[in-house]
């Protein structure tokens, strides 16, 4: 399920469901508190929306958790149980919240994973594209990486760079000035 603050759902989405925040209160009290809820079907003060869906799912109670990385949520965690004598117990819920905060953590891990995968995928496309040559040297002087138009210029192939110092391909007439040049870019890096 994917709820929405503005009602709106991407089309792409992949979710079944879209529940507008508005038409369940007890969901944007979760997520405006940050304080679990547990909803009972036969409790005469639930949420008229939520015991609907408890009763559509067959179920007799629902907790309800946020999943948040510091102040930004990210969704909820349901938790049901058919059981009508079932009650959540305090350190039962303490689990779950504990459960649930893990789980934010890893879809915000996620998050940010794809997010520099792509950054990263972005920039690669844009060095490879470059006419000029680029290559990225270690603080020690060593090649992690350079760009095809490098590779033309150098004269060598990306695996036989890769990992070597870049003094070992250096012309030895200009092997001193391009060192000091090298450790005057270590020295002045983020001036």
């Amino acid at each position: 399920a994917l709820y929405a603050p503005d009602g709106e759902m991407d089309e792409s989405s992949d979710k079944e469901f879209l529940y507008p925040l508005a038409e369940y209160p007890v969901v944007m009290q979760v997520f405006e508190t940050n304080i679990p809820v547990v909803v009972h079907v036969d409790d005469p003060h639930a949420d008229a929306m939520e015991v609907c869906l408890l009763l559509e799912a067959k179920k007799a109670s629902n907790l309800i958790l946020p999943l948040r990385v510091g102040a930004h949520p990210l969704g909820l965690a349901e938790l049901y149980s058919s059981d009508p004598k079932r009650e959540f117990r305090p350190e039962e819920i303490e689990l779950a919240r504990a459960l649930a905060d893990q789980i934010a953590i890893a879809i915000e891990n996620a998050r940010l994973y794809k997010r520099l995968e792509n950054r990263e995928a972005y920039f690669r496309a844009m060095f490879e594209n470059l006419a000029e040559g680029v290559a990225v040297l270690t603080a020690e002087g060593r090649f992690t990486y350079i760009t095809p138009s490098e590779e033309k210029i150098l004269g060598y192939a990306y695996e036989d760079v890769i990992g070597h110092y870049f003094f070992e391909i250096v012309c030895p007439d200009d092997l001193e000035k391009a060192k000091a040049a090298f450790q005057t870019s270590i020295e002045t890096q983020g001036d």
